[in-house]
C-alpha cells in the first residue's frame, strides 16, 4: 500500500492508530479574500492591463500541425531534463484571459523561472486571430490533442507537464491517453470527462437561440450564483470575450467541445484493460464552481495512487484568477513531488530548523509549507487524512480529534488493518510505548509549540522582575537551554519519554565534537572548521557570561551535575539538530529572529534533498505532509531547506553522498574575488583603484570581508551579488567613475547583468578571467586535489575503511570541488 500526499496534522507527541475513514473527505484550503473581488475586478476592464504579460520575453510562433497552424507563445528554453510547462485555456477565453494572473502571480514567477513555459492557444482564439473562412472545419476534440506533439517536436521538449482549464484540460487530458510518454504531469482544472447527452445538447442550442455567445459561454466559467452576485467580475470577463476573442471562431470552438465524447478513463481495477491516466495529476476546482460534478467524477475515474484532488474554498469557477497564491502553493508541492524543486522555499508559510549560533545569515532553512495530496481507499474514493500539532497549550488531556501518529527518526510507512489509515511507526523506539499515547501527552502539556520567553520563566516559578534581560543573548537560545538543563535533573519530569528518544549526548557527530587538529585536517577549505570556531567561541562566552551565573543564582532549580560547559555544547548540539524556528512575517522582516522551538513528533524525520514529506506551518498547527507516493516499510524523509553538505555536517553531523545532494554549494570567498583582483594589478594607482572599487561595493552592500560568493550546480544563489562585483571591479576607469557618481544601475538592468551557470561561457572575457581565477585560489584552500578525492570514491575497498567522520568529510569536499571544477571548464 502507498500514501501519496498523507496530510499529517500532528498534536504535539500524542498518537492514534485508528483512525477511520469516513466517505469522501476533500481537501479544502481555508477561506482567503478572493483576489479579484470589487475594485480588483474592476482592473479587467482595461484589456492591456489585464491581457499584457509583466515582461516581455515572450516569443510568439505559429506551428504547422497535421490540422492547421497553432499559435503558441514561449519563454525561456528547455533546460537539461527538466520538462516544459505547457497549458491550454478553456472555451471562451484564450492563454492570456485564462492564465496571465495566475503566471504573473509573483510567487509563481519563482516557480517558472526553472522551467520554460509553453503558453498555447486554440486555433483562431488568440489576440487578433482572423476568422476563419465560410465552412472550415474547426478541429475535433481529439485532432486538437494530435496537434501537441507537432508543439513538443517544434520546440525539442522531452516531456510537459500540462496545465489545462475546462475545455484545455480535456484536451491535454486527451493528450495525455494518446501520448503517455510525452506527458510527465497534469494540472486539470474544472475537467468533465463526460460527453453532452442529447438533452444537454439540446439544452445547449435552446441557451444559443436565447441568449449571446458571451453570456453563453459565461454560465459554463462561472455558476449562477457568481453569475447573479459577482457582477463585476463577471461583467469584466463579458466584455473581454465579447472584444478579446473572434466571436465566429469561438462559435466553431464552443459547438466542437459541446459535441465531446466520454474522455474514456476508468479507475484501474474497476473495469478489464481499464485506460486511465499514467502520469501524476492534480484535478483543481473551485467550491462554487460549474464543473464540480465532473471533476469529482473524474477525480473516481483515475489512479488514487497517482492523484490529488484540490478543491479550493472561496474561489469559483476561475480558481486561477481568483486565488493565484493559494493554485500556486498546490502547484508548487505538486511539483515537488515529481521531484522537481525539492527544497525551494514558500514566502508566506515557511517553517525552518533551527540554523546554527553563526550561521543564521547563511543558512536558508525554509520548509515548502503545503501539499494537496489525497489518499484513498477501495470503496471509498478519495480521502484525504489529516493529523495536527497543535500550537496551543492544553491542559489534561488533549482533544482526542486532533491526535498524531507518531514516528521517530528513521520512520517508516507501515499498513494499517481495516480501513484505519495506514499508521507512522518509529524506526527506534518501542511500537507499544509509542501507541499507548500516554507519555506523549505530558509532552504536549509541557513542551509547546510556541514557548515564550515569559513562558519559560513563569514556567521556572521566577516571574519576570529582574530576570528578562538576564537571559537576552546573541543565539536567543538561553532559555529554551535553561529549560532543557532543568528537566534533565528533574527526578520525576515530564519529559522523560521525549529525552529518551533522543540520541546519546556524549556520542553526537557534530564537527564541534571532533579534535581540533582532526576538524581541520578533514574539512579545510570547506568552511566548516571556521564556523565551528565561531560556534565554540559564542557557546563558551554564553554559557560563562549568562547561562552558569543564572544556574547559580537559582541552585533550587539547577543542580550541580547540569552546571557543565561540556552537556552545554551539547545541548546546543541537539537544539541545532532538532528544533524548529518560527519564520518572521513579511511586515516583520526587520525584527530579530524568532527564539527556537522544541517540536516532539515533527522533529523525529531525517532530511533529503529528495525528500517525500514537508513540514507545514500555521498560526494553529504544523502539518507533515507526504509530497509523493511513500511505499510501505520505506523511509519517511523531511527537508530541513536547501542545504548543502557542509551545512548539513555542520548543523546536523550527517552528508548526502554525491551526488545525491541537488542542494549541494560551493562558496567562492568574497575577500578571495578581491585578492585575484588585486594579483592583476601592476601598479600602486591600479591598487588604489581598486581598493575603491572595493569600497563602493561595499557600500552598496553586495560585498563583505566575511561574506562569500554562493555557487550550485545550475544556479548563482548570489546572482546579483556576483554579476555587481563582476561588473565593477573589471569595467573601464572612466565607466567606473560614471557609475560610481550615479549610484549603481538603480532599476535600470541591462541584459549582461543576467549571471547564471549555463550563460557563465558568454560573459565578457575579463568577467571570466576574475571568476576564474578567483576559483583557482578557491581551491589551493583545500589540502586535497580533487583527482585524489575521486581515487578515494571509486576504489570501494579503500572507502569503505575510511571512518565515517573521513567518509563525510570527504563527500564535503569532493561536491564543493566538483562545481567549482565545473566553474573552470566554464571559464576556460
Amino acid at each position: 500500500m502507498k500514501v501519496l500526499g498523507h496530510k499529517i496534522e500532528l498534536l504535539t507527541g500524542l498518537l492514534l492508530h485508528d483512525v477511520t475513514m469516513a466517505g469522501l473527505q476533500e481537501l479544502r484550503f481555508p477561506e482567503e479574500k478572493p483576489l479579484l473581488r470589487g475594485q480588483d475586478a474592476a482592473e479587467l476592464e482595461n484589456s492591456d492591463t489585464f491581457l499584457l504579460a509583466v515582461d516581455t520575453d515572450w516569443k510568439e510562433h505559429d506551428i504547422e500541425t497535421p490540422y492547421g497552424l497553432l499559435h503558441v507563445v514561449i519563454r525561456g528554453s528547455p533546460k537539461g531534463n527538466r520538462p516544459a510547462i505547457l497549458t491550454y485555456h478553456d472555451v471562451g477565453l484564450n492563454h492570456k484571459l485564462c492564465f496571465n494572473t495566475f503566471f504573473n502571480f509573483e510567487d509563481m514567477q519563482e516557480i517558472t523561472k526553472h522551467f520554460v513555459v509553453c503558453h498555447v492557444d486554440a486555433p483562431g482564439q488568440q489576440v487578433g486571430a482572423s476568422q476563419f473562412p465560410q465552412g472550415y472545419q474547426f478541429p475535433s476534440m481529439e485532432q486538437l490533442a494530435a496537434m501537441l506533439p507537432s508543439v513538443v517536436q517544434h520546440f525539442g521538449f522531452k516531456y510537459v507537464i500540462g496545465i489545462g482549464v475546462g475545455a484545455g484540460a480535456y484536451v491535454l487530458a486527451k493528450f495525455a491517453l494518446i501520448f503517455p510518454d510525452l506527458v510527465e504531469g497534469l494540472v486539470l482544472m474544472n475537467i468533465d470527462p463526460n460527453g453532452k447527452g442529447w438533452i444537454d445538447w439540446a439544452a445547449t442550442k435552446l441557451s444559443g437561440l436565447t441568449s449571446t455567445l458571451p453570456d453563453t459561454v459565461l454560465s459554463h466559467l462561472f455558476s449562477q450564483e457568481e453569475l447573479v452576485s459577482n457582477t463585476e467580475l463577471v461583467q469584466s470577463y463579458r466584455q473581454q470575450i465579447g472584444n478579446v476573442v473572434n466571436q465566429a471562431n469561438l462559435q466553431l470552438f464552443w459547438n466542437m467541445y459541446n459535441s465531446r465524447r466520454d474522455l474514456d478513463i476508468n479507475r484501474p481495477g474497476t473495469v478489464p484493460n481499464a485506460k486511465t491516466l499514467r502520469c501524476p495529476v492534480m484535478l483543481v476546482v473551485g467550491d462554487n464552481a460549474p464543473a464540480e460534478d465532473g471533476v469529482v467524477e473524474c477525480n473516481s475515474k483515475l489512479d488514487p495512487t497517482t492523484t490529488t484532488f484540490l478543491k479550493m474554498a472561496d474561489s469559483g469557477g476561475l480558481p486561477q484568477v481568483t486565488q493565484p497564491g493559494k493554485l500556486t502553493e498546490a502547484f508548487k508541492y505538486f511539483l515537488q513531488g515529481m521531484g522537481y524543486m525539492p527544497s525551494a522555499s514558500m514566502t508566506r508559510l515557511a517553517r525552518s530548523r533551527t540554523a546554527s549560533l553563526t550561521s543564521a545569515g547563511s543558512v536558508d532553512g525554509s520548509r515548502p509549507q503545503a501539499c494537496t495530496h489525497s489518499e484513498s481507499s477501495e470503496g471509498l474514493g478519495q480521502v484525504n487524512h489529516t493529523m495536527e500539532v497543535s500550537s496551543q497549550f492544553h491542559g489534561g488531556q488533549p482533544n482526542q480529534q486532533q491526535c498524531v501518529q507518531g514516528h521517530q527518526k528513521l520512520g517508516v510507512v507501515r499498513e494499517s488493518s481495516g480501513q484505519a489509515m495506514p499508521t507512522f511507526y518509529v524506526g527506534i523506539t518501542k511500537q507499544e510505548e509509542i501507541l499507548s499515547g500516554k507519555k506523549w501527552s505530558k509532552v504536549v502539556r509541557l513542551l509547546q509549540a510556541h514557548i515564550t520567553i515569559s513562558g519559560l520563566l513563569e514556567w521556572l516559578g521566577l516571574g519576570l522582575a529582574g530576570s528578562w534581560g538576564a537571559l537576552q543573548s546573541q543565539s536567543g537560545w538561553v532559555p529554551l537551554l535553561l529549560a532543557l538543563l532543568h528537566e534533565l535533573q528533574a527526578p520525576a519530569s515530564p519529559w522523560s519519554p521525549y529525552f529518551a528518544m533522543w540520541p546519546e549526548l556524549g556520542r553526537l557527530e557534530h564537527p564541534m565534537f571532533w579534535p581540533e587538529e582532526e576538524r581541520r585536517r578533514l574539512l579545510q577549505g570547506t568552511g566548516v572548521p571556521e564556523a565551528v570556531e565561531k560556534d565554540l567561541a559564542n557557546i563558551r562566552s554564553e554559557y560563562y557570561s549568562i547561562v552558569l551565573p543564572f544556574m547559580e543564582a537559582h541552585p533550587d532549580l539547577f543542580s550541580p551535575r547540569v552546571r557543565s560547559l561540556e552537556l552545554y555544547h551539547q545541548l546546543v548540539a541537539l537544539v541545532m539538530a532538532y528544533s524548529f524556528q518560527e519564520p518572521l512575517e513579511e511586515e516583520e522582516d526587520e525584527k530579530e529572529p524568532n527564539s527556537p522551538l522544541m517540536v516532539p513528533a515533527a522533529d523525529i524525520l531525517n532530511h533529503l534533498a529528495n525528500h517525500n514529506a514537508n513540514l507545514e506551518y500555521s498560526p494553529n498547527c504544523l502539518r507533515m505532509v507526504a509530497t509523493q507516493p511513500i511505499p510501505k516499510g520505506h523511509e519517511i524523509f523531511n527537508t530541513y531547506g536547501q542545504m548543502a553538505n557542509w551545512q548539513l555536517i555542520h548543523m546536523y553531523g550527517f552528508v548526502e553522498p554525491y551526488p545525491d545532494n541537488t542542494d549541494d554549494t560551493a562558496d567562492i570567498q568574497m575577500v578571495t574575488v578581491r585578492e585575484a583582483a588585486l594579483l592583476g594589478t601592476k601598479v600602486e594607482a591600479e591598487r588604489l583603484l581598486l581598493y575603491e572599487r572595493w569600497d563602493f561595493l561595499c557600500k552598496l552592500e553586495m560585498v563583505g570581508e566575511e561574506g562569500a560568493f554562493v555557487i550550485g550546480r545550475e544556479e548563482v544563489l548570489t546572482e546579483e551579488e556576483l554579476t555587481t562585483t563582476l561588473k565593477v571591479l573589471c569595467m573601464p576607469a572612466e565607466e567606473f567613475r560614471e557609475f560610481k557618481d550615479q549610484d549603481g544601475w538603480g532599476d535600470d538592468k541591462r541584459e549582461e547583468e543576467s549571471l547564471t551557470v549555463t550563460n557563465i561561457p558568454r560573459l565578457k572575457a575579463s568577467w571570466r578571467q576574475l571568476l576564474r581565477d578567483s576559483v583557482l585560489l578557491t581551491l589551493q584552500t583545500y589540502a586535497t586535489d580533487l583527482k585524489s578525492e575521486q581515487d578515494l570514491l571509486s576504489n570501494k575497498e579503500v572507502y569503505t575503511k575510511l571512518s565515517s567522520r573521513e567518509q563525510q568529510a570527504l563527500q564535503v569536499r569532493y561536491g564543493q570541488k566538483m562545481i567549482l571544477h565545473q566553474l573552470l571548464e566554464l571559464t576556460s
